[in-house]
C-alpha cells in the first residue's frame, strides 16, 4: 500500500481513511460492504479506494448500480460500471428501476427510486457506502435552507445512520471535490459524466457552479465551514429528538399510533410541534407541513365541537376522536366492495386496506378451529351486521359494540369482519362471534391486525 505522504498529496490520504473505515466497522460490527455504485468521479474514488484497502484486509465488496433509465447514455453507463468491476474484480450487481417523474419532481424521484431499489440489498451486517464529501453536504445544507427546512433538513447528511436492516455511511464527507478530483487524476481513473451536473437549471448543479463559487470567493472555507454548521444543526436535532422521545412516552396513548390530547394540550406550542413532528417520522410518514401541522395544534388547544377532525398530507392523515389523536393511512376509498378469501394458513395482505391479517395457533381462545369447516371469506362493514358475543344472551349490532369500547369512527370502517359460510364468525382481533369461540383447552385461532407499509 502507498504511503501515507504519496496518498495525501494525490489528493486523498489513504491511511487516514483506511482507519477511519476500521473504526467504524468494528463500532458496528460490519460484515460485508455494499457500494453504490453510480460510475461518477465520486463513486469511482471509492471504488478504488476499497479495492486498496480489500487488498490488505480482505474486504467483501459489492457494487450495485442503479439504472433509472431517465438518460439515453444509460445502458452505455451500466456497460461501463459492469467493465469497470470485472477489471478490479470486483462483484457487481444492476438494478433497473422505475422513476415516477410526477412525484416531487425528477430529481427527488428518481432518488426516491434509487434507495428504494439499494434497501433490498441491505441486510443485517451489511453497510451501504456513498460517495458523497465535504461539498456534497454544503450543497445540500443550502438546498434545504431554500426549502424552508427544519433542523433534521438542516442537519443534512450524517456520517452513519441505520438504513434497512443494516446501516449507511458516507466514508469522504471529511474530504472535497478538489482533492476527489486530484485522486482520480493521480491514479489515472475512468468515469462517467452526468451532463445534468453541468446543467445550472437544476437546483443542487446551480448551487454547486454559480452559488458556491461566489461563497468561495468571500470565503474560501465555505463549503467546510457550512459542514461544521451542519454538525452542529445535527446535534441540535439529536436533543430535539431526546426531548420529544420523552414528549412521546408522557403523551402516549394505548397504542404507537395514538396520543392523549389532555396530555398533549399542556405543552407549549413549540413542544408540542417538535413532538408531532417526531412522532409523524418515527411511524415512517412525511411530516406535514407548516399550514398542515396548525391545523393539527389548533384540534388540540381548541378542539372543534364535532366528534372527531381529521387533517389528512399525502395519503397519511392525523384523526382526532375524544381524547386521542390518531395517525392513519388516508383511505380514499370506501373498503365495502373488498372480500378475500382466506385459509388462515398464512398472513392475509389486504393492501385495499392498508392491512395484514394474521392466525396465531392457540389454545381456550379466539376462533375455534374445529368450527372453520366451511368457506373463510374476509370483508368490511356495510352496516347493519350483528354479533352475539362469547356468554352473553343477545346480539347486539356492530355500531352498538364499537361505540361501547370507544373505537374510533374510521377504525370501524378499516376492521376487517371475519366470515365463515357467510356467518359472521369474528370482527377483527376484537370480537369472537357465537358459536366460533373456542372453549377452555379448545384449539383456536387468535388473529392479529398489522399495517402495512403504503408509503
Amino acid at each position: 500500500m502507498a504511503s501515507s505522504t504519496k496518498n495525501s498529496a494525490s489528493g486523498l490520504d489513504l491511511s487516514g481513511f483506511a482507519q477511519a473505515f476500521s473504526d467504524q466497522t468494528r463500532a458496528f460490527r460490519w460484515k460485508a460492504v455494499k457500494l453504490a455504485y453510480s460510475g461518477g468521479i465520486d463513486s469511482q474514488v471509492l471504488l478504488q479506494l476499497l479495492v486498496e484497502l480489500r487488498n490488505e484486509s480482505s474486504l467483501d465488496i459489492q457494487a450495485i448500480h442503479i439504472n433509472h433509465g431517465m438518460h439515453p447514455q444509460a445502458e452505455e453507463w451500466e456497460r461501463f460500471c459492469r467493465a469497470q468491476c470485472e477489471q478490479l474484480g470486483v462483484e457487481y450487481v444492476s438494478c433497473k428501476v422505475a422513476v415516477d417523474r410526477a412525484v416531487g419532481g425528477p430529481e427527488a424521484a428518481a432518488r426516491s427510486a434509487r434507495y428504494r431499489a439499494l434497501a433490498t440489498f441491505v441486510s443485517h451486517g451489511d453497510v451501504l457506502l456513498t460517495a458523497h464529501h465535504g461539498d456534497d453536504q454544503a450543497e445540500t445544507l443550502l438546498l434545504q435552507l431554500m426549502r424552508g427546512s427544519g433542523t433534521s433538513g438542516l442537519a443534512s447528511m450524517p456520517l452513519v445512520s441505520g438504513f434497512s436492516d443494516g446501516h449507511h455511511f458516507r466514508p469522504l464527507l471529511g474530504f472535497n471535490r478538489k482533492q476527489i478530483q486530484r485522486y482520480a487524476n493521480t491514479h489515472k481513473l475512468a468515469w462517467v459524466e452526468d451532463p445534468s451536473n453541468l446543467d445550472v437549471g437544476v437546483r443542487r448543479s446551480f448551487i454547486r457552479h454559480q452559488l458556491m463559487p461566489m461563497l468561495k470567493q468571500q470565503w474560501p472555507q465555505a463549503a467546510r465551514l457550512i459542514g461544521r454548521s451542519a454538525g452542529h444543526i445535527a446535534e441540535a436535532d439529536s436533543l430535539l429528538a431526546e426531548l420529544a422521545e420523552l414528549d412521546r412516552v408522557h403523551c402516549a396513548g394505548r397504542t404507537d399510533r395514538e396520543l392523549s390530547i389532555t396530555t398533549l394540550s399542556a405543552l407549549s406550542p413549540h413542544r408540542l410541534r417538535n413532538l408531532l413532528r417526531f412522532w409523524i417520522r418515527e411511524q415512517g410518514w412525511t411530516p406535514p407541513s407548516s399550514q398542515q401541522l396548525a391545523q393539527i395544534t389548533s384540534q388540540i388547544y381548541e378542539p372543534s365541537i364535532t366528534a372527531h377532525a381529521m387533517v389528512r398530507w399525502g395519503r397519511a392523515a392525523c384523526y382526532r376522536y375524544r381524547d386521542r389523536l390518531w395517525l392513519q393511512m388516508w383511505m380514499p376509498h370506501p373498503l365495502t366492495s373488498l372480500s378475500y378469501n382466506w385459509d388462515l394458513s398464512g398472513p392475509l395482505e389486504m393492501p385495499g386496506a392498508g392491512i395484514e391479517l394474521v392466525a396465531h395457533a392457540v389454545q381456550g381462545e379466539g376462533l375455534a378451529q374445529s368450527r372453520l369447516k366451511g368457506a373463510v371469506n374476509v370483508g368490511f362493514r356495510v352496516g347493519g351486521e350483528k354479533c352475539q358475543l362469547h356468554r352473553q344472551r343477545h346480539r347486539m349490532t356492530l355500531k352498538n359494540l364499537f361505540q361501547q369500547a370507544g373505537i374510533p369512527p374510521w377504525e370501524r370502517d378499516r376492521t376487517p369482519l371475519i366470515y365463515v359460510d357467510g356467518e359472521l364468525a369474528a370482527v377483527g382481533d376484537r370480537w369472537v362471534c357465537e358459536p366460533f369461540a373456542a372453549t377452555e383447552n379448545e384449539a383456536g385461532w387468535r388473529l392479529e391486525i398489522s399495517p402495512i407499509s403504503q408509503k
